[in-house]
């Protein structure tokens, strides 16, 4: 049974249109969900990977949701991880890009 992402992930207004205006560089870009997926840590936070791809390729054990227009799908593997986490805007090196506000952390 598919979780709706709100129950795992928050997603930003600015981080939703920074994804839509990105994902329109894509063929067929209203077809491709953001992929996000814990590959890692670092510095004591868990490292992610973010990639389109099309919402329907989603297993029954993958969180996946609509953010209006925006579909959102966290592997299976990651819900655990990501739960209470928001996807949002912010700064770094005088640079907007996407960044994981995480509650969670990785065992130490």
């Amino acid at each position: 049974m598919s979780m709706a992402v709100d129950d795992v992930l928050r997603v930003s207004e600015q981080a939703r249109a920074m994804v839509i205006d990105i994902r329109s560089g894509e063929e067929n870009p209203a077809d491709l969900a953001l992929w996000l997926e814990v590959n890692g840590s670092a510095n004591g936070s868990f490292t992610y990977d973010m990639w389109f791809q099309q919402a329907s390729d989603a297993g029954p054990s993958d969180a996946i949701t609509d953010f209006e227009e925006l579909k959102v799908v966290v592997a299976a593997s990651s819900v655990d991880q990501v739960r209470g986490a928001t996807l949002d805007v912010g700064a770094q090196g005088g640079e907007q890009g996407l960044v994981m506000l995480n509650p969670n952390s990785p065992p130490a």
